[in-house]
């Protein structure tokens, strides 16, 4: 059997009915024998399971009893075979062309270690306009709207070690190169294994930690406007309740990862402790003026305590 040059990484929990429409999405654009389709079972039932597989003769199942993504992310990671791994979850689609373009893109890029694509939100009920640029930032997509047919597409290269600026991807259309994945499963760290979403426990920072070793292994970047990934986002997750809990966990998880595992790393983000202690006033000043709305105050609010908590739970720890 001819090896892949390119595989897609799926993992499940529950298996719902938008990963027949992620499947499909790969099946429309796969070309040929050089691409295979990795699905991971994190949970859901045998007979989903063979009728997914009926459906998808091609497809690769395998299961990871450890619950959890990261856990999932890497038995996905061991099982495929391809250069590029590209991963998505059970509620992503792949634009059209997705394939071409990465294909002309790593040609002609030979040292890249991560793409990111344009994630482009599919809202079943579309948000408040604050609540789509808030999403953002944990609603796993970089665009707010989709592109326009008649834009151009564009692109931009990172080169190793000035990574500066570039808009690293969520897990959720992140595109890396074996080599990262490889490094990601040589990671024994307990609590690293147990950042990230674990059923309805809501999680985040996994796919971080993978991407951010382009530092180490000195690979570059790059972002492209040629590449989509769709999100299909259900009225659900738009709900103050949902959205409170989701920042509360992942911003503690964001804590744990900028406090331990990323010091001294030149991609830092903007998350730190300073700045989560200012942020609430500032953010509050702007209420008062009638710059924002009191549930996004509430939102931010929120980010800010969950990272100051899991900040104070690692130092506490230490």
């Amino acid at each position: 059997m001819e090896t892949p040059w390119l595989s897609f990484i799926i993992c499940s929990w529950q298996a719902p009915p938008t990963l027949d429409e992620t499947l499909d999405s790969i099946a429309r654009e796969s070309p040929s024998h050089d691409i295979e389709t990795v699905l991971v079972n994190n949970g859901f039932t045998p007979d989903r399971a063979t009728e997914l597989q009926r459906k998808h003769p091609a497809l690769r199942l395998v299961d990871e009893t450890t619950p959890g993504l990261a856990h999932a992310r890497r038995t996905g990671f061991r099982t495929a075979r391809g250069e590029f791994f590209v991963c998505l979850d059970d509620d992503n689609l792949i634009g059209p062309g997705f394939i071409n373009a990465l294909k002309k893109l790593t040609g002609r890029e030979p040292r890249l270690g991560c793409v990111c694509p344009v994630v482009v939100p599919l809202w079943e009920i579309k948000p408040e306009p604050w609540l789509q640029e808030f999403g953002k930032s944990c609603l796993s997509y970089n665009s707010p709207c989709t592109p326009a047919a008649s834009s151009n597409p564009r692109e931009k290269i990172w080169k190793h070690p000035n990574l500066d600026g570039w808009p690293s991807p969520s897990g959720g259309g992140m595109i890396i190169h074996r080599a990262l994945a490889e490094d990601y499963l040589r990671e024994t760290h307990e609590d690293r294994l147990a950042l990230g979403r674990v059923g309805n426990k809501l999680g985040a920072s996994e796919d971080q930690d993978i991407i951010y070793r382009i530092n180490r292994l000195g690979w570059d970047a790059a972002w492209s406007g040629q590449m989509l990934v769709y999100h299909k986002i259900p009225a659900a997750r738009t709900r103050m309740s949902y959205l409170l809990k989701l920042n509360w966990k992942m911003m503690q998880d964001a804590a744990l990862f900028e406090s331990i595992f990323r010091r001294g790393d030149p991609l830092r983000s903007w998350n730190s402790l300073p700045n989560h202690l200012a942020l609430p006033f500032w953010k509050f000043l702007a209420w008062i003026r009638g710059r924002i709305p009191a549930r996004l105050l509430l939102l931010e609010w929120t980010r800010s305590a969950g990272f100051i908590w899991g900040w104070l739970k690692v130092t506490l720890r230490a």
